[in-house]
Protein backbone atom coordinates (compact mmCIF):
# COMPACT_ATOMS: atom_id res chain seq x y z
CA UNK A 1 0.00 0.00 0.00
CA UNK A 2 0.83 3.23 -0.92
CA UNK A 3 0.97 6.34 1.52
CA UNK A 4 -0.44 8.93 -0.08
CA UNK A 5 -0.09 12.05 2.67
CA UNK A 6 3.67 12.61 1.78
CA UNK A 7 3.26 14.15 -1.57
CA UNK A 8 4.48 13.71 -5.52
CA UNK A 9 8.39 13.71 -4.73
CA UNK A 10 8.07 11.01 -1.58
CA UNK A 11 5.59 9.02 -3.50
CA UNK A 12 7.35 8.37 -6.22
CA UNK A 13 11.04 7.88 -4.54
CA UNK A 14 9.12 5.72 -1.89
CA UNK A 15 7.96 3.01 -5.25
CA UNK A 16 11.50 3.45 -6.31
CA UNK A 17 12.98 1.97 -3.32
CA UNK A 18 9.89 -0.44 -3.50
CA UNK A 19 11.25 -1.83 -7.04
CA UNK A 20 14.40 -3.08 -6.18
CA UNK A 21 12.30 -5.30 -3.79
CA UNK A 22 9.68 -6.29 -6.44
CA UNK A 23 9.90 -9.73 -8.07
CA UNK A 24 12.20 -8.69 -10.54
CA UNK A 25 14.67 -8.24 -8.05
CA UNK A 26 13.98 -11.18 -5.41
CA UNK A 27 16.81 -10.82 -3.60
CA UNK A 28 17.94 -7.10 -4.38
CA UNK A 29 20.22 -6.51 -1.07
CA UNK A 30 22.22 -9.70 -1.88
CA UNK A 31 22.68 -8.65 -5.50
CA UNK A 32 23.87 -5.77 -4.14
CA UNK A 33 26.24 -7.19 -1.33
CA UNK A 34 27.38 -9.33 -4.44
CA UNK A 35 28.00 -6.90 -7.23
CA UNK A 36 29.44 -4.48 -4.65
CA UNK A 37 31.78 -7.39 -3.89
CA UNK A 38 32.42 -8.68 -7.55
CA UNK A 39 34.09 -4.68 -7.94
CA UNK A 40 36.46 -5.08 -5.19
CA UNK A 41 37.78 -8.32 -6.57
CA UNK A 42 37.43 -6.79 -10.29
CA UNK A 43 39.02 -3.54 -9.19
CA UNK A 44 41.17 -4.26 -6.17
CA UNK A 45 43.18 -1.20 -6.12
CA UNK A 46 40.07 0.32 -5.87
CA UNK A 47 38.14 -2.00 -3.61
CA UNK A 48 34.80 -0.85 -1.68
CA UNK A 49 34.35 2.94 -0.72
CA UNK A 50 31.68 4.04 0.97
CA UNK A 51 28.89 5.46 -1.22
CA UNK A 52 29.10 2.93 -4.10
CA UNK A 53 26.30 0.89 -2.23
CA UNK A 54 23.89 4.44 -3.23
CA UNK A 55 25.45 4.59 -7.07
CA UNK A 56 25.23 0.76 -7.53
CA UNK A 57 21.87 0.68 -5.91
CA UNK A 58 20.29 3.63 -7.97
CA UNK A 59 21.58 1.51 -11.12
CA UNK A 60 19.95 -1.66 -10.00
CA UNK A 61 16.35 0.42 -9.93
CA UNK A 62 16.67 0.15 -14.04
CA UNK A 63 18.41 -3.26 -15.02
CA UNK A 64 19.53 -6.41 -13.98
CA UNK A 65 22.33 -7.22 -11.53
CA UNK A 66 24.74 -8.41 -13.96
CA UNK A 67 24.49 -5.40 -16.29
CA UNK A 68 24.14 -2.80 -13.36
CA UNK A 69 27.88 -4.34 -12.50
CA UNK A 70 28.98 -3.73 -15.70
CA UNK A 71 27.61 -0.12 -15.68
CA UNK A 72 29.25 0.53 -12.28
CA UNK A 73 33.05 -0.83 -14.07
CA UNK A 74 32.37 1.18 -16.90
CA UNK A 75 31.10 4.37 -14.36
CA UNK A 76 34.13 4.20 -12.27
CA UNK A 77 36.85 3.26 -14.27
CA UNK A 78 36.45 5.56 -17.18
CA UNK A 79 38.26 8.85 -17.09
CA UNK A 80 34.60 10.60 -18.91
CA UNK A 81 32.65 9.90 -15.91
CA UNK A 82 33.84 8.99 -11.70
CA UNK A 83 37.14 8.14 -12.35
CA UNK A 84 39.02 8.99 -8.78
CA UNK A 85 35.76 9.56 -7.13
CA UNK A 86 36.62 6.47 -5.19
CA UNK A 87 40.39 6.04 -5.67
CA UNK A 88 42.90 5.40 -2.53
CA UNK A 89 42.98 9.70 -1.96
CA UNK A 90 39.39 10.30 -3.07
CA UNK A 91 41.13 12.66 -5.27
CA UNK A 92 38.37 14.10 -7.68
CA UNK A 93 36.05 14.21 -4.75
CA UNK A 94 38.48 16.71 -3.28
CA UNK A 95 38.66 18.54 -6.25
CA UNK A 96 34.68 18.66 -6.29
CA UNK A 97 34.79 20.06 -2.74
CA UNK A 98 37.42 22.55 -3.71
CA UNK A 99 35.17 23.75 -6.82
CA UNK A 100 32.15 23.66 -4.82
CA UNK A 101 33.15 25.64 -1.86
CA UNK A 102 34.36 28.28 -4.27
CA UNK A 103 31.03 28.69 -5.74
CA UNK A 104 29.64 29.15 -2.27
CA UNK A 105 31.48 31.59 -1.23
CA UNK A 106 31.34 33.91 -4.71
CA UNK A 107 27.67 33.16 -5.00
CA UNK A 108 26.41 32.85 -1.47
CA UNK A 109 29.42 34.47 0.93
CA UNK A 110 26.47 34.50 4.42
CA UNK A 111 25.95 31.04 4.14
CA UNK A 112 29.31 29.80 3.20
CA UNK A 113 31.08 31.74 5.89
CA UNK A 114 28.09 30.29 8.26
CA UNK A 115 29.05 26.58 7.33
CA UNK A 116 32.61 27.16 8.12
CA UNK A 117 31.86 28.35 11.78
Amino acid sequence: MRPTSLGKHRETRYINVNKISSKRHVGGQRDLEDILKAYAFFNPEVGYCQGMGMVTGMMMMHMEAENAFWLLVATLDSKKYANSFYDTNLSQIKKMATVYGTLLKSRLPKLAAHLVN
